[in-house]
């Protein structure tokens, strides 16, 4: 069973997921939970806590193997750190991601989608290409464009 946890910074996941699902249809394994000013620490690592024992007991009651891909939008951020304690105190596998973004998530998606499985090594290679100067690569320029 693999899953997707979006842990952001005021709930930009959530409109990442719906532009995502614009291109690939519904997408049912992937959910967002969202770090707002009002959340203090303890209530944001009891809301992760919750949903990881969920997917536990879904992936029990179904007997599949659970795994689950945390992705962040801050590398150092409270939403990384929450989830790289959990992932660190967690007996299933879950992998912890940071620089969430379009691409990263389309491609993670896409895996899911057609392979049922996720593999970390390809998405990083395959997602890391899509950060570049748009000019630059359409008519070959070095210069800057402001």
């Amino acid at each position: 069973m693999e899953k997707i946890l979006l842990l952001t910074h005021g709930g930009w996941g959530e409109g990442l997921l719906r532009s995502i699902e614009m291109i690939l249809g519904k997408i049912d394994f992937v959910k967002e939970i969202a770090l707002r000013p009002q959340d203090l620490l303890n209530e944001f690592q009891e809301k992760v806590d919750t949903y990881v024992e969920e997917e536990r007991k879904a992936a029990l009651l179904a007997r599949e193997p659970l795994h689950i891909t945390i992705f962040t939008d801050l590398y150092g951020g409270t939403p990384t750190n929450v989830a790289a304690v959990k992932a660190n105190a967690s007996p299933e596998g879950i992998d912890v991601i940071t620089g969430l973004n379009s691409a990263l998530l389309l491609e993670a998606c896409t895996q899911i989608q057609i392979k049922h499985t996720l593999d970390i090594a390809s998405l990083l290679e395959n997602s890391s290409h899509s950060i570049f100067d748009v000019m630059a690569k359409i008519y070959g320029t070095e210069e800057t464009h402001a």
